[in-house]
């Protein structure tokens, strides 16, 4: 582990100093969010406010037009209310990306070369296809967020290596390969990936495949130590994929898996409930507005960062428009309304009866948006309704405010 380090900042201040020798044009840029969830205690009997705060914060150094630096940050809060925000807060804060990239044009391709620590370009993330094509996002609204790069994804990157992109400039196609070493596996060692990915944009057709497979490597059989052992691969792969236009109607699609086992010792091969991911989005343009009709399968610690729905398994609804003017200013104002199912799957299907059997979660929320100076701030309120004949009225509410900026 150690030895890896070494290399990884080894190789980085080797790409500064080998860029030193350009004109140096130093540049800054970034990305920002934060938001505010104010809701009632879960044990309280009345009304009392607790207040989590959750934000990123996303950098890029642009030490010359072909090397930049990327940082990623984040964190999430306890209730600043009780702890009236000036003072002590329990807080998680982390590093999820440090990357170098060096670019280079040659014979009518642009390579990237990169090396990284944390989550990097993961699929969802719209961040490959922005930095390769520079086209807007496309994933859905369900999963957005304010986690940065841990937002909901089907298929992440997520260790210390490095990657290779390729991208043709006579076609808007782009390759690349990523060797990176984590802990992503059920017995908790260190794990070897190797995952290829690859883009195409055009007109009617945005695609982003990765696939791939992690090796975990031991270092004892039957008792004695050995170099490198290999006996099983956790396979995974992901894709994002909008058939039509992303300004009319259009069908997205991002599905996945992580983590699928294939051992020498056990030749069954079977996808976990809790490692598929599937959303199948519909999007229909209207005359002022859009209806995007989500069904989705989310896992539970995925499902768990994203706004408009609470439950693994269900449908959303989304009617939204951002045609509305007031002052010169764009606003956009919307509704959601989800049917879900907690801790259940697609496989519980099977068993219809019993799905069904369970109560079903009912969520409503209205949301508007407005520009503010160079970003855009977001209003939302939650209730979940299906709660709301319990009496606990306080504590299925919830009110959102966040606001996003690029600068």
């Amino acid at each position: 582990m150690k030895l890896i380090k070494r290399l990884f900042f080894t190789a980085a201040a080797f790409c500064v100093f080998a860029a030193s020798g350009s004109v140096w044009a130093t540049s800054f840029n970034g990305y920002a969010g934060m938001k505010g969830d104010l809701k009632s205690a879960e044990d309280s009997d009345y009304f009392d406010p607790v207040m989590n705060l959750t934000g990123f914060f996303k950098g890029q150094f642009n030490f010359s037009d072909s090397l930049f630096f990327n940082t990623e940050v984040s964190i999430s809060t306890g209730d600043v209310i009780d702890t009236k925000l000036t003072d002590d807060t329990e807080a998680v804060f982390c590093f999820d990306e440090l990357s170098l990239t060096y670019r280079k044009n040659f014979l009518g391709k642009t390579q990237f070369f990169s090396i990284f620590k944390g989550n990097f370009s993961s699929l969802g993330s719209n961040q490959f296809l922005t930095q390769q094509f520079g086209i807007a996002p496309v994933t859905s609204m369900l999963t957005e967020s304010f986690f940065g790069n841990k937002a909901a994804s089907p298929c992440q990157i997520n260790g210390l290596g490095f990657s290779y992109a390729l991208r043709l400039n006579s076609k808007p196609v782009s390759f690349a390969g990523y060797v990176y070493k984590n802990y992503e596996n059920e017995s908790g060692m260190k794990q070897y990936n190797f995952d290829f990915r690859l883009a195409a944009v055009n007109r009617f057709l945005t695609v982003d495949f990765l696939a791939g497979f992690g090796a975990p490597s031991k270092e004892q059989k039957d008792g004695s130590d050995v170099f490198l052992l290999i006996d099983e691969i956790y396979l995974h792969s992901g894709i994002d994929l909008l058939l039509g236009s992303g300004w009319r109607t259009s069908l997205f699609v991002q599905a996945g898996f992580a983590s699928l086992p294939l051992s020498s010792y056990n030749s069954k091969i079977e996808i976990s409930d809790e490692s598929l991911f599937l959303l199948l989005e519909p999007r229909l343009r209207l005359n002022n507005s859009r209806l995007h009709v989500s069904l989705f399968n989310i896992p539970k610690e995925q499902i768990k960062k994203t706004d408009f729905a609470d439950g693994t398994m269900g449908l959303s609804i989304n009617i939204f428009t951002d045609s509305l003017f007031f002052r010169n200013k764009n606003i956009k104002f919307g509704f959601n309304l989800s049917f879900s199912y907690e801790d259940r799957y697609l496989m519980d299907l099977s068993e219809f009866d019993d799905f069904f059997a369970d109560s079903c979660s009912v969520q409503a929320t209205p949301y508007f948006g407005f520009p503010v100076f160079s970003g855009n701030l977001t209003m939302m309120f939650q209730a979940k309704v299906s709660e709301f004949p319990s009496g606990h009225l306080s504590k299925n509410i919830n009110f959102t405010l966040g606001y996003k900026s690029y600068f």
